[in-house]
């Protein structure tokens, strides 16, 4: 009889190791959400990198005709994308612009942003 204990697991034993893969399967399982989210977040950014550099060079390869706040979507195409830019005039014909695309993500608005100098206000 004693050789059948030596080969044998006992119940603690069996449910201390159905502890630790449980923890690893919960762990593991954790961080294929995290991973998603991630991924999720990083191409709604790309796409909203995309979308501010695609307005800043509307706005500033041009000739700067006003000055102010301006604010608006980018249509049907990217519905939860929106873009503001305010337009401030410095000294010798400079304007400071300040660019930005926001977005929602998991009920958070986030946003990408550039601020640059633009010349040639007619």
């Amino acid at each position: 009889m004693s050789q059948l204990k030596r080969r044998s697991f006992t119940l603690v034993e069996v449910l201390v190791a159905l502890s630790v893969i449980s923890i690893g399967a919960i762990t593991l399982a954790d961080s294929f959400n995290v991973s998603l989210r991630a991924k999720s977040y990083a191409e709604k950014e790309t796409v909203a990198l995309f979308l501010l550099q695609q307005k800043a060079s509307e706005i500033i390869s041009g000739p700067i005709l006003e000055t102010g706040v301006f604010k608006g979507t980018f249509g049907n195409a990217y519905p939860v994308y929106r873009w503001e830019a305010s337009l401030i005039p410095l000294e010798r014909d400079l304007v400071r612009a300040d660019i930005a695309v926001f977005w929602l993500d998991s009920g958070r608005e986030h946003e990408v942003r550039i601020v640059t100098l633009a010349s040639d206000i007619t």
